[in-house]
């Protein structure tokens, strides 16, 4: 009992580490992911604070504007009614510490607080263009702060303008944030200049084009010119154009903590290690248990011979036989080889199968042998079997009571023909007089080396060439060249899969006269073939492919 837990625990010993490599390298990705996901939150973040500042800002820089829209006709006089609506907007705009009139020529002849006289000569003049304009900051004497001036020119030439404090604009800016690895700044967005700051302005270093004067809201991660990496945001304020906000972030404190094991995604990579675990047990338990029926179908005698007859189109004769296996399978009924050929040839079980298909052969085609003289037999096998001496040895002793064996290797099968193994198996089997054929001519990437250097004696036309017969496509001129290539190598050649009068025809007409496909007959069990023969034998000769001029390429 303690043996049979081992041989499991041994078998299961690549899904286990199969299963283990699936959890590291899931939850790798998954962390990773995880991780980029969060980045982008963190931009997302950034992004959002900087629109959420300019937005408020947009928000009280509109109120400006609209009342500087209604102020626009209301002259320069400044009379008590003038001062008194300044007043009022004060009041309900308290981020502005005072409303002011200029005179086309740079004269303040009136604040919210007081008509002037004399009026006072401002530093900067009104603006020949309309729309919210900025100068500062500036100090403020009567304040002794500084102060942004916000102004619009009204349709006279003259102005009306806004103080607002560096102190409010400071405020906004700030927010909630308290990092000191970023900083805040509102600048001139046609310079780049800080107008106010919070923390240490830098800007990007090796930008392929200018970037100020700003034309759109710019988004940047790399170095600046501290020589660290920054993450930045610069946002501009669409009711005052000239300025902008940026948020930079040192890189460092903006993708801290990134990778982090995540619970969720722990639970998942092992769900997924136990599926993969029980999935490729499963499968390898399978695999095991096929090569094992593979296995006891050998020594029960379920694999059996079908034959499929090669003709010779110029007489309607048959001139060969291909032997094809099939499984007849206790519960799957029969099995094409495409089933089980690939598992017998990774598990080493095709030698065995292979001599009972030379076994058979032997014992149900004797008598047909014997009657049709020299019907030669095509058995197909692949390198294992050239690299196996014992089957070498089993193959010939058969072929002296067997003659005229044809073996078929496919051109995929023929590219290790240089090994010593091969070498001695080919040498052996060209003693005996026993023929070597290329199978699914035209489909492998062997290269047409070999035919030249190995004893080849005749190939087999795949049937994709054969199905180009007469058409315009790339497999006909293929086609026209491997004949023609047959004939200068002295080769013979078989088309397979000829299945209407026109591709036998066709094939006729350039020299190709040994056929096999369903327009002739189908692969068959013993029983089967036995009668088919027989109706040939009683049969006329036919000629219905032979033109006079054509070359035989099959004697």
């Amino acid at each position: 009992m303690p043996n049979i837990y081992l041989t499991r625990l041994n078998n299961s010993r690549g899904s286990i580490w199969l299963a283990l490599i699936v959890v590291c390298v899931s939850l790798v990705l998954l962390t990773v992911n995880d991780a980029e996901q969060q980045r982008k939150l963190n931009r997302v973040s950034k992004q959002t604070e900087g629109a959420f500042i300019v937005a408020k800002l947009s928000e009280e820089f509109a109120h400006l504007r609209e009342f500087f829209n209604e102020e626009a006709d209301t002259g320069t006089t400044c009379d008590e009614n003038m001062i008194y609506r300044l007043r009022a907007r004060q009041f309900d705009l308290p981020f502005v510490s005072e409303f002011g009139v200029v005179t086309e020529d740079g004269m303040l002849t009136c604040t919210s607080w007081q008509k002037l006289t004399p009026p006072l000569e401002v530093p900067v003049k009104p603006a020949i263009e309309s729309g919210l304009r900025y100068f500062g900051p500036t100090m403020v004497e009567f304040m002794q702060k500084s102060a942004f001036v916000v102004a619009q020119t009204r349709p006279d030439g003259s102005e009306i303008n806004a103080l607002l404090p560096v102190s409010w604009m400071q405020t906004m800016l700030q927010g909630s944030a308290n990092n000191k690895q970023e900083f805040r700044a509102l600048i001139d967005a046609q310079t780049g200049v800080p107008l106010i700051l919070i923390g240490e302005y830098t800007l990007p270093i090796l930008l392929s084009e200018t970037l100020f004067p700003l034309t759109s809201d710019f988004r940047y991660e790399g170095k600046v010119d501290n020589l660290e990496s920054y993450y930045l945001t610069i946002n501009i304020i669409p009711d005052l154009p000239d300025l902008a906000v940026v948020i930079g972030t040192n890189i460092n404190s903006l993708y801290q903590s990134d990778y982090r094991l995540n619970g969720i995604n722990l639970l998942f990579s092992i769900a997924l290690g136990v599926i993969t675990f029980a999935v490729a047990f499963s499968f390898q338990s399978n695999v095991l248990s096929f090569t094992k029926r593979i296995e006891l179908g050998i020594r029960r005698n379920e694999f059996v011979n079908y034959y499929q007859p090669i003709i010779d189109a110029r007489t309607g004769r048959p001139i060969g036989l291909e032997v094809l296996l099939r499984w007849q399978h206790p519960v799957e009924g029969l099995l094409p080889p495409n089933v089980f050929i690939p598992q017998a040839e990774r598990s080493g079980q095709i030698i065995p199968m292979t001599a009972k298909v030379v076994d058979n052969a032997l014992a149900e085609l004797t008598e047909l042998i014997q009657e049709f003289g020299q019907l030669r037999t095509n058995i197909n096998i692949c390198g294992q079997h050239l690299k196996d001496q014992s089957f070498i040895s089993t193959l010939l002793e058969r072929s002296a009571a067997f003659p005229a064996i044809t073996l078929e290797l496919t051109e995929n099968e023929i590219v290790e023909y240089q090994d010593e193994g091969v070498i001695e198996s080919i040498n052996r089997l060209r003693a005996s007089d026993v023929k070597l054929a290329v199978d699914d001519f035209g489909t492998g990437y062997s290269g047409l080396r070999y035919l030249d250097e190995l004893p080849i004696d005749s190939i087999k036309i795949d049937r994709s060439f054969v199905a180009a017969c007469g058409t315009d496509s790339p497999g006909a001129t293929v086609l026209e060249f491997m004949v023609k290539m047959a004939v200068d190598l002295k080769l013979s050649v078989v088309a397979e899969g000829v299945e209407t009068e026109r591709q036998a025809q066709y094939l006729a007409d350039r020299g190709v006269f040994m056929h096999q496909g369903w327009l002739y007959a189908k692969a068959m069990p013993i029983d089967e073939l036995r009668p088919y023969f027989a109706a040939l034998e009683n049969a006329p000769d036919q000629a219905a492919h032979s033109p006079d001029s054509a070359t035989s390429l099959s004697s």
